[in-house]
């Protein structure tokens, strides 16, 4: 029962966050130039692999310690957020110290503002990565359905209000 439970209220999830891309993309093809809906993509492609290539395993981890292991999840949680911080300590000083080469030939020598957007963008990713494995691990996928529609719409909002902004200026 608990498999049709998740699957459904994965699909559910998928039929929420589709339409939120959508006009996520619409207001972005609206709003933007061509040059700078280039530069969105970069930056947001810049992010995913800066948490990607941070997570080192964290979220896999998390779920088999949960699941396989038994063990506590405030224990799992509480070491994951360490890990979390410990990792981004290392990562954004790293990327802080190749700024200029990462801002030249990744970000087409996107402004500053840009790239530390980006920048701070890295490891909330990664949390919400680990995060939501820990909500896998301890079988509550409606927390990690929530936790993807709540990005998703977050990032609607942020797009609106940052052109919107932009806009009034």
């Amino acid at each position: 029962m608990n498999f049709f439970r998740n699957a459904a209220g994965m699909l559910l999830t998928s039929t929420v966050n589709v339409p939120l891309g959508l006009v996520t993309s619409i207001v972005l093809a609206r709003y933007l130039s061509v040059d700078d809906r280039g530069l969105y993509s970069l930056a947001l492609t810049f992010t995913a692999l800066v948490a990607i290539l941070s997570r080192v395993g964290w979220p896999s981890a998390s779920i088999y310690r949960l699941r396989r292991v038994g063990s506590d999840p405030a224990e799992v949680a509480g070491a994951g957020l360490v890990a979390v911080a410990a990792i981004s300590a290392v990562v954004v000083p790293v990327c802080l110290f190749f700024e200029p080469f990462f801002t030249e030939r990744v970000l087409d020598n996107a402004p500053a503002r840009v790239y530390y957007l980006v920048l701070a963008l890295g490891p909330l990713q990664l949390l919400i990565q680990v995060l939501s494995a820990i909500a896998r691990g301890i079988d509550r996928f409606r927390l990690q359905n929530w936790a993807s529609v709540l990005f998703n719409l977050g990032l609607l909002g942020v797009a609106v209000g940052v052109l919107i902004g932009e806009q009034a200026l």
